[in-house]
C-alpha cells in the first residue's frame, strides 16, 4: 500500500507556489484559514463558471490583504468600469476587515486548466455530438435512463 500524498505538496519544490500566504501561531490558523475559505467561495459563488476563475491566490502582510485573481475571462470579473472589481473589493475587506488590494490577472491559455475544459463543450464538430450536448439539456440521470430504460435513477423514483 502506497502513501497518498496531496500532489500539490510535491509540486512546490519545481513549478508550483503556495494559494495563500501567510503566517500566524496556532491560536489564529483556524480563524484566518475559516477566513480565506470564505473568501474564496465568495469569489466562486460570485463568478461561477462565468468568470472562468482559474486560481485565486491570497496573500497577507500586517495591514493589508492582496487577492489575485488568475482568471480566462478578465472582463466578466473586472465589469463594466470596474465597478465589478470595486464591489468584489468591499465584499473581501467586509469578510477580512482590513484593507484588501484586488489583482486580477489574464490567464492567456486557459484550457491547459482542467478546471476550465470541463465548462466547455467537447472539441467536436456539432452534427458529431451526443443529443443531449445538442438540446443543452444534459443531465446525469437523463444520460443513464437513456442508457438503462428498465432501471430508475432517480433518488425519488427508487423502489
Amino acid at each position: 500500500m502506497g502513501q497518498k500524498v496531496n500532489p500539490i505538496s510535491m509540486r512546490l519544490q519545481a513549478n508550483k507556489d503556495w494559494r495563500s500566504k501567510w503566517f500566524v501561531g496556532k491560536n489564529q490558523y483556524a480563524k484566518y484559514l475559516a477566513d480565506d475559505l470564505k473568501v474564496r467561495k465568495l469569489i466562486q459563488d460570485k463568478f461561477g463558471s462565468r468568470g472562468a476563475i482559474n486560481k485565486v491566490d491570497i496573500e497577507r502582510s500586517p495591514n493589508l490583504i492582496t487577492v489575485t485573481i488568475a482568471t480566462a475571462k478578465a472582463g466578466v470579473v473586472i465589469g463594466r468600469g470596474g465597478q465589478g472589481a470595486q464591489e468584489l473589493k468591499a465584499a473581501l475587506e467586509k469578510v477580512y476587515g482590513v484593507p484588501v488590494r484586488v489583482n486580477i490577472e489574464e490567464v492567456k491559455k486557459p484550457d491547459l486548466y482542467a478546471g476550465r475544459r470541463e465548462h466547455r463543450p467537447p472539441d467536436r464538430a456539432p452534427h458529431e455530438l451526443p443529443p443531449c450536448y445538442q438540446e443543452r439539456q444534459c443531465s446525469y440521470y437523463a444520460r443513464r435512463c437513456q442508457r438503462y430504460p428498465h432501471r430508475s435513477f432517480r433518488p425519488s423514483e427508487r423502489r
